[in-house]
């Protein structure tokens, strides 16, 4: 409901008493429904929800690679991230929750180009979010814009397409939070349709087109418009009320219906005495639902409690990057950062300080001349490598590192490279963007992050008759790792938690293989079941016989280290984790190369998930 300056106090008093009585009542509390969580892509296909809980739900691309200064106050606490708009002419306030990744480099992390969005299955857009935002303009109300991308950088959008939505509450304050909602496939404003193509790389959110605004976002969910209903109702008829949630724990009221988006189409109003709410947008958790007579104030009666359930998550770090033999266990000394017998360091101001490698990087301009290479900082660090490494053995290198930074500058010198050498050729690889934060990324050297684009020194010499690739000869030696090439102006600080350069993880048929499998849950509450397949477009292409540690089975022995590396549950480098148990029994498996899928199910919701890495069987 519009509210207007009323001119006499009689009048104001009339109103008010009239709004009071129209104020609805619970017809009875509800019970506590549970309600399945929503199909998420962050959640299926991420392991990772857009739930703000870290800076790395959005810090990638903020502020345009420092390019643009669009956004400020920036801050992700408690579940929540806010921002204030920057007050220019053209504030395009904007951030990414999947960024395409820059297009000359290496694809590695969280990224669209690694993780695409398949448009036919997710496209159903929801966002929880307050923008506060007066009516100042002759429309009186906000625009707020999402961006979808085909492409990876530096154009980003050339191939991209956006649709514009805009909020119906005109003339009023903005300052409530409301779920926006809106199905991509249905409504766009320019460019390419979101069903025009099969996969998207990028996904793009711009909070309001005002400067100087605050806004703050909750949670961003891209699902497949399947619906997840609850129905709630009340005594007193209302017209053109509107439903409210608050988290459990939380003085936040989210108006969740009507839906605070909808393009050339008004809202379904929310009238008479019950209402089916559509809960595929909503973030796992509690929620107390409230009704009001009113649009945009809340909270009339409540309507008792909902739970969202938190749908299982599966993390496999048996078969992974990391939990194949590595050139630590070859040499006897892991590089985890403990001392100075892991590495040391060049062009870099470092120290070994609580298991970690620290460094201060000096900007490429406060750096003597042998410290440069062509125009940027050339910090390095010289990896204990005493003997060869098979390249035909040796595939994955991971690492986990730390950058200080307020947001990402890849062209700041945010990069990271891998230089190995043949036959005193030094092979350099592209660049390994990283973020700002705690990054752990891995990078498969039998793939194209195994192709150098720099060597040294250069032709006419030896160089001349290597091959430019990690494969293309059989033995490496003087590892390195670059951590930046800092032209940022300012120094870099990192911490470096750990490196590893591993295997493949292997096994022969007939013998039992340890899984490492976890979930975000109670294991007594999820039942697993276990494939193995040599295509991950299909991931239940052979159902895997798993052995359990408690029936007694005894497991044949193990070839290799009986120690499992779980990068994904330590935050540091540490040798004695163990395995859980869980073993894959190989008898009658086919020699080849397989990928574990492990299917999730707590009776409410069920998901697959597969290994990043695959595991060989062989004869």
């Amino acid at each position: 409901m519009k509210l207007r300056k009323l001119h006499t106090l009689v009048l104001a008093g009339m109103i008010c008493l009239l709004v009071l009585g129209a104020r609805p009542e619970n017809r009875q509390a509800s019970a506590a429904a549970i309600v399945p969580e929503g199909n998420d892509f962050a959640t299926r296909v991420l392991a990772d929800p857009w739930d703000m809980s870290e800076y790395s739900d959005v810090s990638q691309y903020m502020n345009s690679d420092d390019t643009q200064f669009n956004v400020t106050n920036i801050n992700v606490a408690d579940g929540i991230f806010s921002a204030t708009s920057v007050a220019k002419t053209d504030p395009d306030a904007q951030f990414f929750v999947l960024f395409p990744g820059y297009g000359p480099v290496l694809p590695v992390g969280k990224v669209g180009a690694v993780y695409p969005i398949e448009a036919q299955t997710y496209k159903c857009l929801y966002f929880a979010m307050k923008a506060d935002t007066q009516p100042i303009d002759s429309k009186g109300y906000d625009t707020h814009q999402v961006f979808w991308f085909s492409d990876t950088g530096p154009s980003y959008n050339s191939l991209g397409t956006y649709m514009e939505v805009t909020d119906w509450s005109k003339g009023t304050p903005q300052q409530i939070w409301r779920l926006y909602t809106m199905d991509l496939s249905k409504s766009y404003s320019g460019g390419l349709r979101w069903d025009s193509q099969a996969a998207w790389k990028g996904l793009r959110i711009d909070p309001t087109n005002r400067g100087g605004e605050n806004f703050a976002v909750d949670w961003v969910r891209l699902t497949d418009c399947a619906p997840r209903t609850h129905t709630v109702s009340w005594n007193t008829p209302v017209s053109g009320g509107s439903i409210w949630a608050r988290p459990q724990g939380s003085a936040r009221n989210i108006r969740i219906a009507p839906d605070a988006s909808k393009i050339n189409a008004k809202p379904v109003a929310v009238d008479g005495t019950s209402y089916t709410l559509d809960l595929q947008g909503m973030q796992p958790g509690t929620y107390e639902l409230f009704i009001s007579a009113t649009p945009d104030t809340c909270c009339g009666a409540s309507l008792g409690t909902v739970q969202v359930n938190q749908a299982p998550i599966v993390q496999i770090s048996r078969p992974s990057f990391t939990s194949g033999a590595s050139y630590g266990d070859q040499i006897g000394n892991p590089w985890d950062m403990s001392d100075s017998q892991d590495a040391y360091t060049k062009c870099t101001n470092s120290y070994f300080q609580n298991g970690m490698l620290v460094m201060d990087t000096p900007t490429a301009t406060e750096q003597p001349p042998e410290c440069i290479g062509g125009w940027v900082a050339d910090p390095k660090i010289y990896l204990n490598s005493p003997q060869d490494a098979s390249t035909a053995d040796y595939r994955y290198l991971t690492f986990r590192m730390k950058t200080d930074g307020a947001w990402q500058k890849f062209g700041g010198g945010m990069m990271a490279r891998f230089v190995w050498r043949t036959n005193t050729c030094d092979l350099v690889s592209n660049d390994i963007v990283f973020d700002v934060g705690w990054n752990t990324l891995s990078i498969d050297l039998h793939g194209v992050a195994g192709d150098a684009v720099q060597y040294a020194p250069p032709s006419p010499s030896v160089c001349d008759t290597v091959q430019k690739s990690w494969t293309g000869n059989a033995l490496a030696n003087n590892l390195r790792f670059d951590p930046n090439e800092n032209v940022s102006g300012a120094t870099f600080h990192q911490e470096m938690d750990w490196i590893t350069l591993n295997k493949m993880d292997a096994v022969k048929s007939g013998q039992y293989f340890p899984l490492g499998v976890s979930t975000n849950k109670d294991p007594g509450a999820v039942t697993l079941t276990y494939y193995y397949t040599s295509d991950l477009a299909n991931p239940k292409q052979n159902r895997a016989v798993i052995v359990d540690p408690g029936s007694g089975t005894p497991p044949q022995p193990l070839p290799g280290p009986k120690l499992l590396f779980l990068p994904g549950i330590f935050n540091a480098y540490d040798p004695s984790a163990q395995d859980g148990g869980t073993q894959w029994d190989t008898r009658g498996v086919a020699a080849g190369t397989y990928y574990i899928c492990v299917e999730a199910d707590d009776s409410l919701n069920s998901a697959v998930y597969c290994s990043e890495a695959p595991v060989s069987v062989s004869k």
